[in-house]
């Protein structure tokens, strides 16, 4: 018999695709800066 649906369990997915998610956003915008930086290279290295 399959386990049943739980709350615990839920939340726990969700905290594991909410971590994923962030670390792809983090790393988008980290790129993404380090491309405005060289772009403008107004900012000091």
């Amino acid at each position: 018999m399959q386990k049943h649906f739980t709350f615990s369990n839920f939340r726990k997915s969700i905290s594991e695709i909410a971590k994923k998610s962030f670390t792809e956003v983090r790393q988008t915008l980290l790129s993404l800066n380090q491309y405005i930086i060289k772009k403008e290279c107004k900012w000091p290295t």
